[in-house]
């Protein structure tokens, strides 16, 4: 792969000789919902971010979900931000755009074997993703780690499930939690067999097509001809952290 063009915003050490102040507002907004959110003032969208540094002259303020970042002249109240703080306002821009716009690198490289081009940009590659845009503070300014594609980890939740385990021990149980779950974790129990999970039922006349792929895909079914198993359908990072933090 030969990396063709760069475009990065590199945030290592910005020397503002700052005293160190840190308020915390962030917005109750999801990152896939960034680029959808309207902001019509900058106040309103620097209320969303957390201000990093203050030495009486600038303040430095950052998002730790999508990276952005801004700096205000505190007698002025002018500021600069690194991204459209008002990419949400109209809607002649797509999805596509709207998360180049909220990128602090976009990247393109071809690839040598196919002779093609691609492009990956750090909202969809790295925001998306949980923990792939990390913060760390140094002695006269912050630094700015990315994580740019998806970083495979080990997730505590069943992927192969017979229906009978499945619903005794795990729907039954949070089933009688629900009322204590929050609105996003009752989302995703409520979406959990439409959604998140199949079913694979061979007991079914309807299904006898599907038996013989059903037999190779998963050689549990083709040892035990009465078992019927939920199979999860969602394999994408948001999705297997949300099936983790619900059922763990």
């Amino acid at each position: 792969m030969k990396i063709k063009k760069i475009f990065s915003l590199v945030i290592a050490a910005i020397m503002l000789c700052a005293s160190f102040a840190l308020t915390v507002q962030a917005a109750d907004v999801e990152i896939e919902n960034y680029y959808s959110t309207e902001y019509t003032s900058q106040k309103a969208k620097l209320d969303t971010m957390e201000k990093m540094y203050d030495n009486g002259e600038y303040e430095m303020y950052f998002d730790r979900k999508s990276g952005e970042f801004a700096l205000k002249y505190s007698k002025t109240g002018e500021c600069i931000f690194s991204n459209p703080y008002d990419v949400a306002v109209g809607t002649e821009t797509t999805q596509e755009q709207r998360e180049a716009l909220m990128s602090q690198i976009i990247l393109s490289y071809s690839v040598n074997e196919t002779k093609s081009m691609n492009t990956i940009n750090s909202f969809r590659s790295a925001a998306m993703f949980e923990n792939q845009i990390v913060f760390k503070t140094m002695k006269d300014g912050v630094r700015v780690e990315y994580a740019i594609g998806t970083v495979e980890s080990k997730r505590l939740i069943p992927r192969q499930i017979t229906r009978e385990s499945f619903e005794t021990n795990v729907l039954n149980v949070m089933q009688k939690r629900y009322s204590d779950m929050t609105k996003d974790e009752k989302f995703v129990f409520d979406h959990l067999l439409d959604t998140y999970y199949k079913l694979i039922d061979q007991t079914d006349p309807s299904n006898e097509t599907l038996l013989p792929a059903w037999w190779e895909k998963y050689p549990a079914l083709a040892n035990n001809h009465n078992m019927v198993m939920y199979v999860l359908s969602q394999t994408d990072n948001r999705s297997l952290k949300n099936i983790e933090t619900l059922i763990r």
